[in-house]
């Protein structure tokens, strides 16, 4: 008997074809890139309850799971370089084997028809990397062509950087000199071409991989002073790419990055190999990771990388984990965190070795392999819990597991995730970040046939835990924004007429909010919000009115606990450290108007304190940008001048938002005030926080 298979979430179809494995990619900030021949298509995966009706998405059969796509295109001219060497001389010089190689490899001699030079493959950032505090994504095309990219405030996306063209520009300006010391002049093949070809390959990104954030202070000391005072320390991560050459490049990542001069080569270095297949960052201890290449020739390789206090990278002696050259090219990786485990797939194979950081350097403790239930190469494999999803192209989805009570073990187990008959091949898996939801790209595995119809690229989702485990993970979590996937399946199934379970019920009861923690208090607010939304859909009579409004009166209680807490911290914070900036005296301002207004017995003391400080009489109440009318304090959701102008009030600063578009919090919807860049220090801390009503990100 068959084993049933998980339940369908989203389905969407492209007409473009996938260009590379490991299509697809799932974000910390619940967002989905997937590569095509056409550009990256981005999703984002709908956990707010505001805009909670389905929209359609292309071609899709799609549940509200899905809330909006875009784009992002392919550049509009092919990726080249001018290495320094005269193209037409060297052409004429060759011999015909050697004239041969040079017009079949397309990175020597590059397609000009850039409709063929899709989507090699994206990859997001950790959360926190750009100006929103969102992700980064990074975007490689066949063509080589490495660019950044960032989310505006219009939902569309900008370009950050093209790290081609800057290494480009880099290598030019130092000579070459991490290219030219390869050169062997001895073996008889022409000078010329061996020159277009190191520099070329050196310049030709063919993958890439990010680090964790690492945060240092502008003395270059790790410092817990910037928390205590709730001020943004200094922060970066890094891009770690691989060239064709076998050169890596560590790009450091200044945060937030929002412009090309944050990108800097921080470190260039040889493998000693051609031809890298995969790269993957190992996170360490402390201020330690571990580089694993692998390569087209079977060998795999790790390098321990060491972060100075002062943000630079030290890299230490090279380890081989696989020192065979049996081209099986080793394609991808995964990293199992706790278990110190780095995965491979050599193509159909799944290799295991068990690492030891020993101060600089690298000890294999154990090694294995095995061989699942797939038959054809292996296309994607993602880390979810403590298992890791492999894809295959002869459409399976296998958990593998690493078992190390006696010796290293793999073990692998079919994941039922579709019912189809017809044979299909996958081309990468992901999944969300508590692995709630699995993502997967397939494509039918048929010869071409022009009498059959065609069948376009699919994209699903399936679920992969139960209600209960979801319940589970929203109990017991308790950083709210390691919770978006479990919201985003609450309002999934709320889209389905199913009410809130009854494990989460007791988080609606009001009696028992003073002895929650900020965790669970954000919690109960997104349920409550919920429970509008679900009250909003039904046909309206007498007894439904009346438990809305009295949902709403729960929801208005609940958010002054919330704000309680989050104006006592930042009126001492912004109190302490800074009254000569503008904006931060109108913030101070508001928030003591909130105090007067809603909550006087809460800081008298402080408040009148900051209002003999802040005695800037013109600053002491906000204007109407339209009319420049006073707008009082009436409010903690939104501001009216007596002309009937109205704003929304930002949930961090508690100021009216006349700015537009706002950002908006990925959870709750909530509006929040634009950054600055004349903020001070502790505005932008302030500004670069999470919401304040639910803790999510903010957009």
């Amino acid at each position: 008997m068959a084993c049933p298979s998980y339940p369908a979430a989203a389905s969407l179809d492209w007409t473009d074809n996938i260009c590379h494995n490991s299509a697809l990619v799932w974000s910390e900030d619940n967002r989905i890139a997937v590569s095509t021949e056409g550009g990256v298509y981005i999703l984002d995966i709908a956990s707010g309850v505001k805009n909670y009706i389905s929209q359609s998405v292309d071609s899709s059969v799609c549940t509200g799971l899905i809330k909006k796509q875009q784009v992002i295109p392919l550049p509009s001219n092919v990726c080249t370089f001018d290495v320094g060497v005269n193209r037409e001389k060297l052409e004429k010089s060759l011999k015909r084997d050697e004239s041969c190689r040079l017009v079949i490899d397309k990175t020597l001699t590059p397609n000009t028809d850039v409709k063929n030079n899709g989507y090699r493959l994206a990859r997001w950032s950790p959360v926190g990397a750009d100006a929103r505090g969102s992700c980064v994504l990074a975007t490689l095309t066949l063509d080589h062509r490495l660019c950044l990219w960032a989310s505006t405030t219009l939902h569309k996306w900008k370009e950050i950087a093209d790290l081609s063209d800057q290494l480009f520009e880099e290598m030019k300006n130092d000579e070459f000199k991490h290219t030219d010391a390869f050169i062997n002049t001895d073996d008889g093949e022409n000078v010329q071409l061996k020159t277009l070809r190191h520099r070329t390959y050196a310049l030709s990104a063919v993958g890439l991989d990010w680090s964790r954030i690492y945060s240092t202070d502008q003395s270059g000391k790790h410092t817990s002073r910037w928390k205590k005072l709730k001020v943004p320390s200094p922060k970066c991560v890094f891009l770690v790419v691989v060239m064709k050459s076998g050169h890596i490049v560590l790009w450091r990542i200044t945060l937030p990055a929002s412009m090309r001069s944050h990108c800097s080569v921080a470190k260039i270095f040889h493998t000693g190999e051609e031809y890298p297949a995969s790269v993957h960052w190992c996170d360490g201890k402390n201020d330690e990771g571990v580089l694993v290449i692998g390569f087209k020739s079977g060998i795999v390789k790790a390098y321990m990388v060491n972060i100075t206090p002062e943000g630079t990278t030290v890299v230490g002696p090279e380890q081989l984990l696989w020192a065979e050259n049996d081209k099986l090219s080793a394609n991808h990786m995964c990293w199992m965190q706790k278990e110190q485990v780095v995965l491979v797939a050599k193509e159909a194979f799944l290799v295991a070795f068990q690492l030891e950081l020993v101060e600089t350097s690298i000890v294999i403790k154990q090694t294995t392999h095995c061989c699942g239930d797939n038959r054809l190469n292996i296309t994607g494999m993602c880390h979810s819990q403590s298992r890791v999803l492999v894809s295959s192209a002869d459409g399976l989805i296998q958990a593998a597991t690493v078992d190390k009570k006696l010796d290293l073990r793999i073990k692998t187990e079919v994941v039922p995730v579709s019912n189809s008959k017809e044979p299909v091949t996958y081309h990468g898996v992901c999944t969300s970040e508590n692995g709630i939801f699995a993502a997967y790209i397939q494509r039918p595995a048929k010869y071409f046939d022009n009498y059959t119809k065609f069948r376009p690229t699919q994209m699903k989702v399936v679920t992969m835990k139960s209600l209960h485990d979801i319940c589970g993970i929203i109990l017991n979590e308790k950083e709210i924004t390691n919770k978006c996937d479990a919201f985003a399946y609450l309002k999934f199934i709320h889209n389905s007429d199913h009410p809130i379970p009854e494990a989460l019920q007791r988080m609606l009861n009001k009696d028992l909010w003073e002895d929650f923690s900020d965790s669970e208090l954000r919690t109960a607010r997104f349920l409550l919000t919920l429970e509008i939304a679900w009250k909003n859909k039904e046909k309206g009579d007498d007894v439904v009115t009346n438990s809305a409004n009295r949902i709403q009166k729960d929801l208005t209680s609940l958010d002054m606990l919330i704000l309680k807490q989050h104006v006592w911290t930042w009126t001492r914070t912004l109190n302490v450290l800074m009254f000569s900036n503008k904006r931060d005296r109108n913030v101070l301002h508001t928030m003591c108007d909130w105090c007067s207004t809603f909550d006087s017995e809460t800081l008298p003391d402080l408040v009148s304190q900051i209002r003999v400080k802040c005695s800037q009489p013109e600053e002491s109440m906000e204007r109407c940008q339209i009319c420049e009318e006073d707008i009082p304090f009436k409010s903690i959701y939104n501001g009216c001048c007596k002309n009937g102008h109205t704003f929304s009030r930002c949930c961090l600063t508690l100021t009216t938002c006349q700015d537009m578009p706002p950002r908006r919090c990925s959870i709750c919807d909530a509006v929040a005030a634009t950054q600055q860049e004349t903020d001070s220090p502790t505005m932008q801390g302030l500004l670069q926080s999470n919401c304040t009503w639910c803790g999510g990100n903010i957009m």
